[in-house]
């Protein structure tokens, strides 16, 4: 008997959606040029492992809404200065893998089995230019997945109809 296991990549991107909403209130942010950075960080929250930008977002069409499409190839012109250029692959795997020391990971950081990484999400309104960090931080998490699967629903393949075989 022999078993094979095949990896499958991290998804390139996550979609990050919500309402931003005015300081202190519940009225929505309405914003016609809006900046937004969304950034992912270790679990200590101290190490800057991924940051892209979108500027000019309009809430105010939207009533607050926003929806990005996080993740991004090496180099894409929505990656920041401040992004240290790694790929999605990296930015998840937990196995073998580490992020030296640098200006936005100050200690660097080692990866454990089960870390998490975090989302954070600074906005940038118009009206004072002032960044502001949106708390608390979002964990991101991963969720197991198959590209092959013994059962459907308990179903065996040979309880189900299986088309060009």
């Amino acid at each position: 008997m022999s078993v094979v296991a095949h990896a499958i990549d991290q998804a390139r991107t996550t979609t990050v959606d919500g309402r931003f909403y005015k300081t202190g209130t519940s009225d929505p942010l309405l914003d016609t040029s809006l900046t937004v950075r969304l950034q992912i960080l270790n679990p200590s929250k101290n190490c800057l492992i991924y940051e892209e930008e979108y500027t000019n977002v309009n809430t105010q069409v939207s009533d607050g809404y926003f929806k990005f499409s996080m993740g991004s190839v090496i180099g894409a012109a929505k990656r920041t200065a401040n992004d240290p250029g790694f790929s999605m692959a990296k930015i998840y795997n937990n196995y073998l893998n580490s992020f030296a020391v640098s200006a936005n990971c100050p200690s660097g950081y080692v990866p454990l089995s089960g870390d998490e990484r975090f989302l954070r999400i600074v906005v940038v309104p118009s009206a004072t230019g002032l960044p502001e960090n949106l708390a608390p931080e979002i964990a991101l998490t991963s969720v197991p997945s198959a590209s092959v699967a013994e059962s459907v629903q308990g179903l065996k393949r040979d309880d189900m109809l299986v088309r060009n075989t």
